[in-house]
């Protein structure tokens, strides 16, 4: 998968990089240059990232929440925080 894929995601999922990076295990700043091609993914970043993106999609289908609305960020710190 593309790493502009990736990206367009996280953007429509209305997640933020440091989110994504935090589940991921990798730095925020690694994902952003990541995400404007300055540095190349490796294999296993690229499968992290995917599957923090898939179990976000998971956890709204799941709660019956649109990333569009005022809920969504509440609940994407209820999913963040139960991994801990």
């Amino acid at each position: 998968m593309k790493i502009e894929t990736l990206r367009s995601r996280r953007v429509k999922l209305r997640s933020s990089q440091y989110m994504i990076a935090r589940l991921a295990g990798i730095s925020r700043n690694r994902l952003s240059l990541i995400e404007c091609s300055y540095v190349r993914a490796t294999d296993e970043e690229v499968k992290k990232i995917k599957n923090v993106l898939n179990k976000i999609e998971k956890f709204y289908q799941k709660q019956k929440i649109n990333p569009i609305s005022k809920d969504y960020t509440n609940s994407f710190r209820r999913m963040a925080s139960n991994d801990d």
